[in-house]
């Protein structure tokens, strides 16, 4: 589902799922989309508004196959009961299995003191013939948890994590395993902002098709082929200049740091690209990127 300005949270735009029955919405898959997997626990968390009023309709699977859609792959579904007034969950269950399938515990009545509807959800899921685990979050306070049978089909992995909720906004998501020292375990209520490129960094090796290299990939919308920076020669790089982050509330912390690149060879040569970063006067290379022909 697109970017949308009108289902933002934080910064310029989120996403609003489409508002038709048991369409599919976002499927983030291991492999193919934007998951490392495959995983046996993972953590998930971001901020959903509904804009739809529905009863018991998937919010969120956890799938063992990223490749079929049949009855029986899912292990975990978690369905909310919606009110389009004052935009509000009213009502979550969690099932093994489908939507409907075989109910892991009591469903959860959300309350909200201050009449607002947005809640912020985290999720934690083990996949397990026994000892699987549950754990639901919403707005940092535990809401559900369940110890036992998470394993519904396959092998017994977290292959695809699905947003299916129609008509909800969601916005400021985070994924983490339960790998490495850090973000590997519930990141509470996270948002993410936007950083652009503000002024020439350290390095301006590349051609930019018209004005400062920064000048060209400066918009949030990428315009590709109308401004670019180009080069044919190995090894020449271009840095650019980023303006503080100033979140409203204020951060803590900041979890992590993602850095786009948009690029795409210019001929049938083999090219290769590599983002790097300047902290100081040192600077960090990523591994080198295979460039296709479009971006």
């Amino acid at each position: 589902f697109p970017p949308t300005a009108a289902a933002a949270r934080t910064g310029t735009y989120g996403m609003r799922t489409d508002g038709s029955a048991g369409a599919l919405t976002l499927d983030m898959s291991c492999g193919v989309g934007g998951l490392n997997g495959p995983y046996t626990s993972i953590y998930c968390g971001f901020f959903g508004k509904p804009q739809t009023s529905f009863s018991l309709e998937e919010l969120f699977i956890v799938r063992d196959t990223r490749t079929s859609w049949a009855v029986g792959n899912n292990h975990i579904t978690v369905s909310v009961t919606t009110s389009v007034a004052n935009n509000k969950f009213t009502e979550l269950a969690v099932y093994k299995g489908d939507n409907g399938g075989i109910p892991l515990g009591s469903t959860v009545t959300f309350n909200y003191p201050n009449g607002y509807g947005g809640l912020y959800f985290e999720f934690y899921i083990n996949i397990h013939d026994t000892t699987g685990v549950v754990t639901i979050r919403a707005d940092g306070v535990q809401v559900f948890t369940f110890t036992g049978d998470t394993r519904n089909a396959g092998a017994g992995e977290i292959n695809a994590l699905v947003f299916q909720a129609r008509g909800t906004d969601v916005d400021d998501l985070y994924i983490n395993d339960v790998n490495g020292s850090v973000n590997n375990g519930f990141s509470g209520d996270q948002r993410i902002y936007v950083a652009m490129a503000t002024g020439v960094g350290n390095y301006a090796q590349f051609d930019p098709s018209a004005g400062a290299n920064w000048e060209n990939v400066d918009e949030i919308d990428q315009d590709v082929d109308v401004t670019y920076n180009d080069t044919s020669v190995v090894g020449e790089i271009d840095t650019f200049a980023f303006a503080d982050v100033a979140p409203s509330p204020a951060l803590n912390s900041v979890s992590a740091v993602q850095w786009r690149v948009v690029a795409r060879r210019a001929d049938s040569t083999a090219s290769s690209i590599k983002r790097v970063y300047r902290r100081s006067s040192t600077d960090y290379k990523g591994a080198a990127a295979v460039l296709g022909d479009t971006y």
